[in-house]
């Protein structure tokens, strides 16, 4: 019998996920979306910092388009740029056109803002 990949049966590590959010309020309630998901925030910046991001490396960058202090199409590129294999899940109350253009730019998932907890944590299911 063949060893697993990850050392003769450990769990594979958690994904590291940073925030991009403004208002320190939402920042508690994200986080424990993403721990349930089954990955680790490292970082909650208010800004989409593409040297920082390098630097720490995450597998995947919540960005809530609203409340970013860097414009959110900016920051989706930034970010891109930045990491280009990372997850970029975005949320926003922005409509379709919107939406297609955050895609384009290197958003992989775009939740609308009636999204909860629970299609966080399926997006990240989808998606880890």
């Amino acid at each position: 019998m063949r060893s697993s990949p990850t050392g003769g049966g450990r769990k594979p590590p958690r994904k590291r996920a940073v925030i991009i959010e403004s208002q320190r309020l939402f920042v508690p309630y994200l986080s424990e979306a993403i721990r349930a998901a089954g990955a680790d925030v490292v970082r909650a910046d208010p800004r989409a910092d593409g040297t920082r991001l390098a630097a720490l490396q995450p597998d995947v960058v919540v960005l809530d388009a609203a409340h970013s202090l860097t414009p959110a199409l900016v920051a989706i590129r930034a970010i891109r740029r930045a990491l280009p294999i990372a997850t970029i899940v975005v949320y926003t109350n922005e409509t379709a056109p919107w939406t297609s253009l955050a895609r384009a730019l290197g958003a992989d998932v775009v939740l609308g803002s009636d999204a909860d907890g629970g299609a966080l944590v399926g997006a990240f299911e989808r998606i880890t």
